[in-house]
């Protein structure tokens, strides 16, 4: 990141925090969960969406308990419950009290992910696989614009990039607390000038075009998963927790 960057960064607001767990941290008992969140996981028969939820709410809370100023110090687990609201996107509760804040969780192939902002901000992520996607596929959820720059890009990226656009779509929508039951062209994505290396966050531009919201984008790679944070407004970059191993 050269000089201006930085020096841009430190106008911003904070970026938003984040933090990635693995399933092989995910702990063996259930007694970290609540008891509304127990409750949950016993309604949830199909063993493959256990796992994934258990784990993106381990990750949450590991985000949230190295948020001292939150949570306060040593707090339990089972005194944080991560919910979903009625419009299916998820808050956190301390003993039955709604945290200051905005979070968004995603989960991958063995892997969580979850981002924080004050309550004022919209926060939204995700983690994607980088994969080929068809000409069907493009045409059906990425605008033209989006599509000739994948057309433009060399046939090394081109997987990367469109990997990059659709999560950055769901992380938008995600933000907006509609999800994809959205058009995702509603998203409009740019990378604006050519990306660093794979493990350095890169820049993205990111409008909303039925509101006209602006968002400040941000994408990196953790193994092979394409990670994705947004916020709005737009912040600095974002900004990895050291949770509890």
């Amino acid at each position: 990141m050269g000089r201006s960057e930085r020096a841009q960064n430190r106008r911003e607001r904070p970026g938003p925090w984040w933090l990635a767990r693995g399933l092989e941290e995910l702990p063996a008992g259930l007694d970290w969960l609540s008891s509304e969140e127990q409750r949950h996981l016993a309604r949830l028969e199909v063993e493959k969406r256990r796992r994934d939820w258990l784990l993106g709410r381990w990750t949450a809370k590991s985000a949230l308990r190295a948020r001292s100023s939150w949570v306060g110090v040593d707090t339990d687990p089972a005194d944080l419950t991560v919910r979903q609201a009625a419009d299916g996107a998820p808050e956190a509760l301390l003993r039955g009290r709604h945290l200051p804040l905005a979070l968004s969780i995603s989960h991958r192939s063995g892997w969580g992910l979850c981002a924080l902002v004050p309550e004022a901000m919209l926060v939204g992520c995700d983690l994607e696989v980088v994969e080929a996607r068809s000409p069907a596929f493009l045409e059906d959820y990425f605008t033209t614009e989006e599509q000739a720059a994948l057309r433009a890009a060399s046939v090394v990226e081109r997987d990367r990039f469109a990997t990059l656009f659709w999560a950055t779509k769901e992380s938008a929508l995600k933000a907006l607390r509609v999800g994809l039951r959205a058009d995702t062209r509603r998203i409009r994505v740019a990378l604006p000038g050519e990306p660093g290396a794979k493990e350095d966050w890169c820049r993205l531009a990111v409008q909303d075009t039925q509101s006209d919201l602006r968002f400040g984008g941000w994408s990196k790679m953790l193994a092979e998963l394409a990670v994705v944070l947004v916020t709005s407004p737009p912040s600095g970059e974002p900004v990895e927790l050291a949770g509890e191993p």
